[in-house]
């Protein structure tokens, strides 16, 4: 993929560095933090610090939207966890947390 380059033996085999080793740890943040590899590619080429902050600012808003949906839905799921109907949907603060999701 590009995102490592590690050295070779005589032998042509690779050979991980603890610098290979960061860089995995850093690509495998940047995953979980829902980046995909072009992107944390093009991160790692730029040596721009301005466009490098650009993009991440990108992703910030990206994730912060993405922790904001997940809290939405942790907050339905408690909401009908907590909820005293035999049917989750028939109780009044569901539904209306969930028309709020929906919007008009």
């Amino acid at each position: 993929m590009g995102l490592l380059a590690p050295t070779r033996d005589t032998a042509g085999r690779r050979r991980y560095g603890a610098a290979d080793l960061t860089r995995v740890a850093i690509i495998l943040r940047a995953k979980e933090a829902g980046l995909s590899l072009d992107r944390i590619r093009s991160l790692a080429a730029t040596t721009v610090p301005v466009r490098r902050r650009a993009v991440l600012r990108e992703e910030a808003d990206a994730l912060r939207s993405r922790i904001r949906a997940a809290q939405a839905s942790l907050d339905l799921i408690e909401c009908a966890l907590d909820c005293g109907h035999s049917d989750f949907t028939q109780c009044e603060h569901f539904r209306r947390t969930v028309a709020e999701r929906l919007g008009p």
